[in-house]
């Protein structure tokens, strides 16, 4: 399996596409130890889940086949049925048609998936989006399910996690400065090379920003216009014609959060629904 060349590759992947910051950032995620000497496969597909910006990778690690992404756009509750799509195409990739009718068992990878999560929209430390939510009736006997959990990787979550990672609280540092310094008026470029000072001077990934200053300056810019005008579109009022549809991801990540357990209060800051609403979708 070859990594896809056509789609423009993210500060995320580009940073993390080793073995070793990918041991690193998994042991942090995962709650593991693995060393040196624990190989890692890395694999990505050609991309079957995004078009344009390219966010996932995917690496075995131990007998796991791990799918990760990282989401800087809104709570996206489809994820689960994306990663579907990706493992199957995967298993379909690793399995011979003449292996299905063998008498012994077909051994795979376990899957595992993980998304992190980058977003604008405050949102709990951690949470998990299962596919059996999307299925019409709810789940039910014979049903096939789906877990994938997001870790929320912004500044003021999950700082023990981050301390396991000095590559991952680094990068989630520079994000956090580029967003401060459009905050404060500045162009999304200006902002950009702002934050890169910043952070050599301060010693954060300041080797790999020396090296690589201007692809990371074209990768952010790419990376996050989109975000910017997103929100603006949001802002202005100019997504009426998807309103209905958006109306109906708020309700499925309440629903989601609600069967997590997060707080009716914070669901309605994250989906700016009526608590009404959300309280509908329990009694429902």
């Amino acid at each position: 399996m070859n990594a896809n060349r056509e789609h423009k590759a993210s500060l995320f992947v580009t940073l993390f596409n080793t073995p070793q910051a990918l041991r690193e950032l998994y042991n942090a995620v995962a709650g593991t130890n693995y060393g040196e000497e624990t190989p890692i496969e890395i694999n990505t597909l050609k991309d079957v889940l995004y078009q344009g910006i390219k966010n996932d990778l995917s690496f075995i690690i131990d007998g796991k086949f791990v799918v990760l992404i990282e989401h800087q756009s809104t709570p996206n509750p489809n994820m689960p049925l994306r990663f579907l799509l990706y493992i199957a195409e995967v298993y379909s990739r690793m399995i011979d048609n003449k292996e299905f009718h063998l008498r012994t068992r077909r051994r795979l990878p376990r899957p595992v998936f993980i998304v992190l999560y980058n977003g604008l929209l405050p949102m709990p430390d951690r949470w998990v989006l299962r596919l059996s939510d999307a299925f019409e009736g709810g789940p039910g006997w014979g049903m096939l399910e789906l877990e994938v959990p997001v870790v929320n990787i912004n500044p003021g979550h999950n700082e023990k996690l981050l301390r396991k990672s000095p590559l991952l609280s680094g990068y989630g540092k520079f994000i956090e400065k580029v967003r401060e310094e459009k905050q404060a008026g500045k162009s999304l470029e200006d902002s950009i090379l702002s934050a890169l000072d910043f952070c050599i001077a301060g010693g954060v990934l300041a080797e790999f920003f020396k090296l690589r200053r201007k692809e990371v300056k074209k990768m952010i810019l790419n990376e996050l216009t989109n975000e910017y005008a997103l929100a603006a579109a949001r802002e202005d009022g100019i997504e009426d014609g998807i309103e209905k549809g958006r109306e109906k991801q708020n309700k499925a990540v309440a629903k989601n959060a609600l069967n997590n357990g997060i707080p009716v209060e914070m669901i309605q800051k994250i989906t700016g629904m009526d608590i009404a609403a959300i309280n509908s979708l329990i009694q429902g």
